[in-house]
């Protein structure tokens, strides 16, 4: 599904290498747990260069492992990457400002619509999103 999200602040970076855990509030969408998460940034040419971290291994709200977070929720996030991101960290890799957003691809995008039509129509703003992520990820 797709989400964009927020850390809340400097103080809200509780671990800045991997696995990362942040305190973000939900800007977009819905986080869920496993989805693919990148840092959303541009080149000088305004071309998305996006920067994957890691899959969203645990959420928690007001201490209580969840499974999801909606819209406007504050939540505490754990990313968890592979070999390929255990360098990366808040602040050298990316600046705690720039927005995190769900990684998608042309599968990810046909398994939603096949799963999950109706849930994504139910939220005018998903289908929206959907296509703005597909540009930024220049997928046709």
């Amino acid at each position: 599904f797709p989400v964009e999200m927020k850390i809340l602040s400097e103080q809200h970076i509780f671990n800045n290498k991997n696995p990362l855990v942040l305190g973000v509030q939900i800007t977009r969408g819905s986080l869920r747990m496993n989805t693919p998460i990148c840092v959303q940034k541009w080149n000088a040419s305004k071309i998305g260069t996006p920067l994957f971290i890691g899959r969203v291994d645990g959420i928690k709200s007001e201490d209580k492992d969840v499974q999801m977070a909606k819209l406007n929720d504050k939540v505490s996030v754990r990313i968890m990457g592979d070999d390929q991101q255990k360098n990366i960290q808040v602040g050298r890799s990316f600046a705690w400002t720039d927005p995190l957003i769900s990684e998608v691809t042309r599968d990810s995008i046909d398994a939603l619509k096949a799963n999950f039509e109706e849930e994504m129509k139910e939220d005018g703003d998903t289908v929206p999103h959907l296509v703005g992520l597909k540009k930024y990820f220049n997928i046709i």
